[in-house]
């Protein structure tokens, strides 16, 4: 008796487990093969094409190609009631209930090109804001013309005033100088016209003098510093540098015609350049206010430093 009575309690258990199946709905946690004309495995959907997603067993069974079994009944339709299959407007942003996506549609292509076209049309705009500020330090500005700041020694262009958060910082009216004397400069000089004055005074007073016809004389300057918004030797904590204030240049040296290369770091201690350097670098204490150079500190060692401080005592400060 025990034995059927437990036979008869495992039948029991079956029969409702048949009968939980039979309500499990078609977009279960194990999802049917999508049929081929749906965008299945062996075929594609145009996109012209509404999208049909099966609603009932019977539905899929159809679209599958297979008959239903009696034994698992359709779930009751919901309300209010919906026929077999639903139709999708492609159009619709929303994706149909399925494990694969579908393809854009032709009208999302089209808004995203839309879109896409709007970014491209307001992306220089964009660029030319951040790049504004930065016009004045890089060589930007007018066209480039011979007699700016009033000296026909010097070829360059006009900039826009020079602005600067870090206060100290900035020039009021800049130049980027591209030439001296008629001597091209290895990299445009962003200055204030006073320097650029006085530089103009230098080359021509010191630098082409000591010079003088050796290699065929001067034919570019190598500058390596202009305008900077930083402190005194990159030190942090110390004072705004004149080059903060467009009011300083740095020249690391020069080449000559025949293409020799006179550099302060090589040739400040060897022959034949060392007297032309010592003799352009003494001749510049009094056309600039501060002098430096590589006995003068450890920041110099490569180069000279010239600029137009205002010193307490309104003298000179030559290193």
């Amino acid at each position: 008796m025990r034995r059927l009575a437990g036979a008869g309690m495992i039948c029991a258990l079956l029969a409702i487990a048949g009968a939980a199946a039979a309500q499990v709905p078609w977009h279960s946690l194990f999802p049917r093969p999508r049929p081929a004309h749906l965008g299945g495995a062996t075929g594609t959907l145009p996109l012209n094409v509404p999208l049909l997603v099966p609603q009932t067993d019977g539905a899929v069974a159809q679209a599958l190609g297979v008959g239903t079994q009696s034994a698992l009944p359709s779930p009751p339709p919901l309300s209010p009631p919906a026929s077999p299959l639903m139709l999708v407007d492609p159009g619709l942003p929303g994706v149909a209930r399925s494990l694969h996506p579908r393809a854009r549609s032709r009208a999302a292509a089209g808004r995203f090109a839309a879109a896409q076209a709007r970014l491209v049309q307001t992306r220089p705009a964009q660029v030319a804001r951040v790049a504004a500020p930065l016009r004045g330090a890089n060589g930007g500005g007018g066209a480039v013309r011979q007699g700016i700041c009033g000296s026909r020694a010097l070829q360059g262009r006009q900039l826009p005033r020079i602005r600067a958060a870090t206060r100290g910082c900035g020039v009021e009216e800049p130049v980027s100088i591209t030439a001296v004397h008629g001597i091209p400069l290895s990299q445009p000089a962003t200055v204030d016209c006073a320097l650029g004055r006085a530089f103009a005074d230098w080359v021509q007073g010191a630098m082409l003098p000591a010079v003088g016809r050796r290699g065929g004389g001067v034919a570019q300057i190598r500058v390596i510093g202009d305008y900077s918004c930083r402190t005194r030797n990159n030190r942090p904590g110390a004072r705004i540098s004149e080059h903060g204030r467009g009011m300083a240049i740095d020249v690391a040296g020069y080449r000559l015609n025949n293409g020799d290369v006179v550099r302060v770091d090589r040739h400040w201690r060897r022959r034949p350049h060392r007297s032309d350097l010592r003799e352009m670098y003494s001749a510049a204490c009094g056309t600039f206010r501060t002098t430096l150079g590589p006995e003068a500190d450890r920041y110099h060692q490569d180069h000279f430093h010239f600029d137009l401080a205002r010193h307490r005592n309104g003298g000179t400060y030559c290193r």
